[in-house]
């Protein structure tokens, strides 16, 4: 049956159409990171970030990740220069990028890593002092932080009970303030980032190190920890999940709010993970006959305190030495840490 003129021009309007099914294409964001997709940096920090990105972004954004420094090694780099979109960072394997942001390395300032995240937030947030000394020079908006648990001391052979037993041992810490404390404990430093510690323990390339406890089994360090001490508040490191400055500014302001909440509620994700993670795996290890640990005695707390006090007014003064305003940075976070106890007090 032939069609009339006027049915063949409607049919041709129709075509021309906006199509309900065709749905505008997602922006896409790639995030780079130095894990495997099986790793808690990923499962419970970018990747839980971008699922919640894309779910409240109704689709118009998306999160393609780049994991195991697939783009390059330093991600802070690769976003700044835009190379990457957005990247959860590391800081302390880009000190000469970060060097201020080592001032959560610092040992004794944070008890949980929820505490820690919430007090580095303050930082890191607009307005805060490293997102102005740090993050903008380098071409970057924050939208989460996270500052693990409080290091543990892990050794693979000898067993540590005293200030005495750590003397002229190598131990893996990456950035200043880790160095610092490693020293101040009588060992060695030695730079060696997540992927390469097994080995290293393997081969005797470091004797242990300052270590997440809860991460040995996401890094397959099971069988190469066997002691760990507990008593001593040893610092941390941080991870920063950060877009690209430019990116950010040519996005909606809606879906700068979707990213600020999504960044928010994965630091609060991940810091619970964390913070139980460390429990849940000292438990495990202990259960299964792999790992040892110690407790310092209430004489040797005061000895290790003793020995670490003055670590953090030697941090600000040697990046004072440098230029950069280390005693406000750490004035800053001892502030937001003393903020932030008393608001669980209450």
């Amino acid at each position: 049956m032939r069609m009339t003129m006027t049915a063949l021009l409607g049919a041709a309007l129709i075509a021309l159409m906006p199509h309900p099914s065709r749905a505008e294409a997602p922006q896409v964001l790639k995030l780079s990171f130095g894990f495997s997709l099986a790793h808690w940096t990923w499962t419970e920090g970018a990747g839980y970030f971008a699922g919640l990105v894309e779910q409240r972004s109704g689709g118009r954004l998306k999160i393609e990740p780049y994991p195991a420094n697939q783009l390059g090694k330093e991600a802070g780099g690769l976003v700044g220069k835009g190379v990457a979109e957005i990247g959860l960072i590391a800081t302390s394997y880009e000190p000469a990028r970060f060097p201020l942001s080592s001032v959560v390395e610092l040992p004794g300032l944070h008890k949980t890593s929820c505490g820690g995240s919430a007090g580095f937030w303050h930082l890191a947030d607009e307005g805060g002092i490293l997102a102005d000394l740090e993050y903008r020079p380098n071409n970057l908006r924050a939208l989460a932080v996270n500052v693990l648990p409080p290091l543990q001391l892990v050794t693979n052979r000898r067993q540590v009970t005293t200030l005495e037993d750590v003397g002229g041992l190598k131990l893996r810490a990456n950035g200043a303030s880790m160095d610092a404390t490693v020293r101040a404990l009588g060992a060695v430093p030695v730079r060696v980032t997540g992927p390469e510690l097994y080995d290293s323990l393997l081969r005797g390339t470091i004797d242990g190190g300052v270590y997440p406890i809860g991460s040995t089994y996401a890094g397959g360090l099971e069988d190469v920890i066997k002691y760990t001490l507990q008593g001593a508040q040893l610092g941390s490191s941080s991870l920063l999940l950060g877009i690209n400055a430019d990116i950010w500014q040519s996005l909606a302001p809606d879906l700068q709010a979707v990213m600020l909440e999504a960044g928010q509620e994965t630091q609060a994700h991940l810091c619970a993970y964390l913070d139980a993670l460390d429990l849940q795996t000292e438990a495990k290890l202990v259960s299964e006959g792999r790992l040892t640990v110690s407790r310092l005695t209430p004489a040797e707390v005061d000895r290790w305190h003793a020995a670490l006090a003055p670590i953090g007014a030697e941090w600000a003064k040697g990046m004072e030495a440098t230029g950069r305003p280390g005693a406000a940075v750490l004035d800053a976070y001892r502030g937001a840490m003393d903020r932030v106890t008393t608001a669980q007090t209450h």
